[in-house]
């Protein structure tokens, strides 16, 4: 790629025989994204997602970055009201006190018992699983504190 191209707007590379173009300008970004998004339903999924569908975990072929054409634009359509800027504003708060909960439980375990060896995919897990229930249902729970909750048993 020559700098010359790399420093415009939006340029043109290839993803080995594959031709892309890149967009630099984030205001060009955000209306490709949010204004003109019915106009870029094909875009460039994530390897592996979108070409084998078959061979990929469905949880990774279901997200809106590997969905295309009319099933990217049905889900897009089926998410968006949920995620406008006030509410994504609300849901930072939320999701920010869960963190913050999460911190607060392990700094308190550290200091009583000393180092941790922590799992991360049981602590993410609850972290999701704390962030889902307060953002998405309203309910306060504390996965971490109250490690078999009903909430968690039953999401899992």
């Amino acid at each position: 790629i020559l700098i010359t191209n790399v420093l415009r707007r939006v340029f043109g590379i290839f993803n080995l025989t594959e031709p892309l173009y890149m967009v630099r300008d984030p205001e060009m970004a955000k209306k490709i994204a949010v204004k003109d998004f019915d106009h870029f339903v094909d875009h460039t999924g994530m390897t592996g997602a979108s070409e084998a569908v078959e061979n990929s975990h469905m949880l990774v072929t279901n997200t809106l970055v590997a969905l295309r054409g009319n099933k990217w634009r049905d889900m897009r359509a089926t998410l968006s009201p949920a995620f406008t800027g006030s509410k994504m504003r609300q849901m930072f708060t939320l999701i920010a006190e869960c963190g913050q909960s999460m911190v607060e439980f392990y700094q308190d375990k550290t200091r009583s018992e000393g180092p941790q060896v922590v799992e991360m995919k049981e602590l993410f897990s609850r972290f999701a699983n704390d962030v889902i229930a307060t953002a998405a249902f309203g309910l306060k729970v504390d996965s971490f504190k109250e490690q078999n909750n009903e909430f968690y048993t039953l999401g899992k």
